[in-house]
């Protein structure tokens, strides 16, 4: 959505002035797996823990991907959709603690979450 405070106002005010609708897909709900995984939990499965793995893949083409300047890097970029699917499938949230380096690229590339979840 935006990778500063100010932008995010920004986005808020245009929005309020247009007649159109604002809306941030997370469209990793609607993947089968996840949708499974979710009818599971709901049916009376309840997961203990959760193990993610993200890559980062190659992100150089199209140069902007990788311009920290626009998106904001993959530590800001990954962790949005990651959030969002662990919410779902899990409920919320109550702290979050990450640890980050560069590994490969000048920019936070390898992280590792703890998420404590509301019980």
């Amino acid at each position: 959505m935006a990778t500063t405070l100010r932008e995010a106002q920004q986005i808020r005010e245009a929005t309020r002035a247009s007649r159109g609708l604002y809306q941030i897909g997370h469209n990793r709900r609607f993947a089968p797996v996840y949708t499974f995984a979710r009818q599971q939990i709901q049916a009376g499965f309840v997961p203990t823990s959760a193990n993610i793995k993200m890559n980062r893949g190659e992100l150089r083409q199209p140069p902007w991907v990788a311009d920290t300047r626009v998106t904001g890097g993959f530590l800001y970029e990954s962790t949005v959709p990651l959030l969002d699917m662990l919410r779902w499938l899990m409920g919320e949230l109550v702290e979050v603690v990450c640890q980050a380096r560069a590994s490969i690229y000048h920019e936070l590339d390898d992280f590792v979450m703890r998420m404590a979840l509301r019980l």
